[in-house]
């Protein structure tokens, strides 16, 4: 008896530690100055509904906390990907279709989605996160269907509003600093944020090379 006790209390305990820092980061979030591109402001948002639908409707803190975290990044503008398949307990037999949905997500991100129709990027961006949650969990049914065809939704419009409008990746990402400086100014996180996009394409290959050079060097 004694024993039962001590383990509900340790369940209770830490049920009560992830609802905390759920809801520590939902006010981070709320808190937070935008400081990004119109793509990664509607991101942040979409996280935060995203997470207020975890917490609030399913209960589920430990994924609030997640899409809240994921929300406090966008929103100070840093390049939040769509998730990565190899960090979900997912079946084998819903992998490829959710691989190949996410490789459609990151073409049109090559393709300068995130320029050309932001908010609808970051809204299939959420709803493919949702729909690996969803998918994982697997006895939220409803929920997988209407992630899922948010997502296909969401993505059909994307590449409509992408048109013809391509644009072709550098070979290579350049970023230079002005004399003596070492800060990155928006058009060299603009580079960056491109590198990342390629780098997770699945075509990019697992190398990347990293080159620097100093002014000294260049003389």
């Amino acid at each position: 008896m004694k024993k039962n006790l001590l383990s509900m209390t340790a369940i209770a305990a830490v049920a009560l530690g992830l609802s905390g820092c759920a809801e520590w980061n939902k006010r981070s979030l709320d808190n937070t100055t935008d400081k990004g591109s119109n793509f990664t402001r509607a991101l942040a948002e979409e996280y935060r509904m995203l997470g207020e639908t975890e917490q609030l409707v399913m209960f589920d803190d430990l994924d609030a906390d997640l899409w809240f975290r994921k929300g406090i990044k966008a929103k100070v503008g840093c390049p939040i990907m769509p998730e990565y398949l190899n960090g979900w307990n997912l079946r084998n037999d819903k992998v490829p279709e959710l691989a190949a949905a996410r490789e459609r997500l990151i073409m049109a991100m090559e393709n300068g989605s995130r320029d050309v129709a932001p908010e609808m990027t970051a809204h299939a961006q959420v709803h493919y996160d949702c729909w690996v949650e969803q998918t994982e969990e697997r006895w939220q049914l409803d929920d997988i269907r209407a992630c899922r065809a948010e997502y296909y939704k969401a993505i059909h419009e994307v590449e409509a509003m992408l048109g013809n409008h391509v644009v072709q990746g550098p070979q290579s990402h350049v970023v230079l600093f002005n004399l003596d400086k070492a800060n990155l100014n928006g058009e060299a996180h603009r580079v960056l944020d491109d590198a990342m996009v390629h780098a997770s394409s699945k075509d990019h290959g697992r190398m990347i090379k990293l080159v620097g050079a100093t002014t000294r060097n260049l003389l």
